[in-house]
């Protein structure tokens, strides 16, 4: 037997208000950067991504001269800034000024400007918040994909 018609539309609507949408939104974002973070982080431990990632950027930076001989990532990634510093004087001075500023900050101790064990505390906290999301035990430094990365980083910096 057929059904009748409705005799009225009844519409529901859903209001968020100032705080739901602002958590809304960081959840987006966090949703998004895990989507796009994710796969460049694996692409990074990959010789073949980063040897194709350096045969783009020479179209950019024509003085990168990438070794197609190349046994890791490290090789690439230092021929990849050498060519970016050659290229952009200004891009190389500002990686040199970060690598200054982070061994000093690894070598700081209770004098320095940069001692701030509150501060530290703060930082470690988000840090392994952000780990977890991951998949990443920030206490056992070769877990998750991102150690690949780091040790080849801390080669080339």
């Amino acid at each position: 037997m057929p059904s009748r018609r409705p005799d009225k539309v009844v519409t529901h609507r859903i209001e968020l208000g100032r705080y739901e949408r602002e958590r809304l939104d960081n959840m987006m974002m966090a949703y998004s950067f895990n989507k796009v973070s994710t796969p460049m982080v694996a692409g990074m431990s990959d010789l073949q991504f980063m040897l194709t990632l350096g045969a783009l950027l020479t179209v950019m930076f024509p003085s990168i001269v990438i070794p197609w001989g190349a046994k890791t990532t490290a090789e690439v990634v230092e021929a990849i800034e050498k060519g970016i510093k050659e290229h952009v004087p200004p891009v190389g001075a500002a990686i040199d000024a970060a690598q200054v500023v982070y061994e000093e900050a690894q070598t700081a101790g209770e004098d320095s400007v940069w001692y701030n064990p509150a501060s530290w505390r703060i930082f470690d906290f988000i840090g392994d918040i952000q780990a977890r999301s991951f998949g990443i035990d920030r206490d056992d430094p070769d877990s998750g994909p991102i150690s690949d990365l780091e040790k080849e980083l801390e080669k080339v910096f």
